[in-house]
């Protein structure tokens, strides 16, 4: 099995090649300020705030505008005064806007962006109105197959009611007499009317309706949103997206009320690695969330950051830096009796960080506890190894506790000498020499142990028992 490791350079540069900058043509408007709302994009700071950023005048090009929109892939060009265009899709090979359109370039032709239409309607039967896009036939007209719930509907070329078109139930051509039945809703913009074309098997033929699910996750690995579940021919109901090594929720409408939480740790076949695409699929049957992952295991970087105990520990300067240690596998450390250690593992920033929540105790032996910053806290009544293991969706943290005799062990004594440790037993023994950081320096197996070794502390480990010693 491949695995990769990304660091965070890689999340950079792809930022920087997904970029976009768009251009407004102000020759006609004349507004004293241009600015850039934009939305559905990551990091977008100041552009996603309206009116979004003020927008800079283009050299050698008079009345043009530009701004770096980054990721986003909608836009909206306004004066910070009520004046401002439609809701606009970014488009990286036309981002030039004027009169109405986009062109490839400055001189280039401006292409309108084609009119969408959605229609309002209570689609679940359970009398929660919402919108949905209807499509584009070649005729013109435009269509959308939902159940005839025996009300009106809403048409609009944008999913609000400011400009909604009313359509009463009883001038709707060709509505069934029967509810529950699914029809095919018929738009023509040219005339302005709604109307129903039934479905296959006749208007007045009952098809019921199949309960709908949705998930709600952080899909852009920080808003947390629903989104609808498609229903497979076995019962289940999937939904691809990224995994971000959190739980999820799954209901029968995009609202929290009854929801049903699945923590992270119960939903089998999560990969090793967050922000790895997977399919989720839900069984209504059992209730059971899981992800289903054909691909490999990829191996990411994490980082481990935390109080000033905790980085002195590890050796290394500071605290709360999440991108200063660099995660691999394990770390161990002598935890001194007393001292409280907090800290929490990282992506190498602040936008992903997992804390207490993902300890899992029947992996461990030592007791922790959190904040209001969900930092993972632990203090030890007696010296200790700690060895810390975490792959991403479960932290393991074990300690070793460092007795200051050898009673239970084998009777003998541990010294230093002249640069030597030795161990002088009753009896042979397997005797052990770790590092600080819990790297295995020797194992012999012996009643006379002694090894040569640069000044320092040791822990010496005697049948299982384990000791501080300083070297000289």
């Amino acid at each position: 099995m491949k695995k990769f490791t990304f660091l965070m350079l890689f999340a950079v540069m792809a930022i920087a090649a997904n970029a976009v900058t768009v251009y407004y043509d102000n020759t006609n408007t004349k507004w004293a300020k241009v600015n850039a709302y934009a939305w559905n994009g990551t990091d977008l700071g100041a552009l996603n705030s309206w009116p979004g950023a003020e927008m800079t005048a283009v050299d050698g090009h008079d009345g043009w505008f530009q701004i770096d929109v980054k990721d986003a892939v909608n836009v909206i060009f306004n004066n910070g005064s009520g004046a401002q265009t439609d809701d606009l899709t970014v488009d990286a090979a036309k981002p030039y806007y004027k009169n109405g359109g986009w062109a490839d370039s400055f001189g280039g032709e401006a292409v309108p962006e084609e009119t969408k239409y959605f229609l309002k309607h209570p689609f679940d039967g359970a009398g929660n109105w919402e919108w949905k896009e209807m499509t584009k036939q070649a005729d013109g007209t435009y269509t959308l197959v939902a159940n005839w719930n025996g009300v009106g509907a809403n048409v609009n070329t944008k999913k609000n009611d400011g400009d909604a078109q009313w359509k009463e139930a009883g001038v709707i051509a060709g509505a069934p007499a029967t509810t529950g039945v699914e029809v095919t809703y018929v738009y023509d913009p040219a005339s302005g009317t709604l109307s129903i074309k039934a479905q296959e098997g006749g208007d007045d033929v009952v098809t019921p309706t199949d309960t709908k699910y949705f998930l709600k996750h952080p899909f852009n690995g920080t808003d947390w949103e629903w989104k609808e579940m498609t229903k497979q021919e076995n019962g289940t109901y999937t939904l691809v997206a990224n995994w971000n090594g959190v739980g999820a929720n799954v209901h029968t409408q995009q609202n929290d009320e009854g929801a049903q939480w699945n923590p992270a740790e119960l939903i089998s076949g999560a990969p090793n690695a967050t922000n790895v695409e997977v399919t989720y699929v839900y069984d209504p049957a059992t209730g059971a969330l899981n992800i289903v992952y054909t691909g490999e295991d990829i191996q990411i970087t994490y980082y481990i950051t935390g109080n000033a105990a905790f980085h002195t520990a590890l050796g290394i300067e500071g605290e709360w830096n999440p991108a200063l240690k660099v995660f691999e596998n394990e770390v161990s450390f002598t935890a001194v009796a007393g001292t409280e250690y907090a800290f929490k593992f990282t992506d190498g920033s602040w936008t992903q960080t997992w804390g207490n929540s993902v300890v899992d105790a029947a992996c461990g032996n030592v007791t922790t506890t959190t904040n209001d910053d969900g930092n993972i806290i632990f203090t030890l009544e007696a010296d200790a190894t700690v060895t810390i293991t975490f792959d991403g969706k479960k932290a393991c943290i074990n300690k070793v506790d460092l007795s200051s005799a050898l009673e239970e062990a084998v009777a003998g004594r541990v010294f230093a000498e002249n640069g030597v440790l030795r161990a002088v037993l009753d009896q042979a023994a397997l005797v052990e020499v770790f590092s600080l950081n819990g790297v295995l320096l020797d194992s012999q197996v012996s009643a006379d142990y002694n090894v040569a070794l640069g000044q320092g502390m040791y822990i010496v480990r005697i049948n299982g028992k384990a000791q501080k010693v300083v070297l000289y």
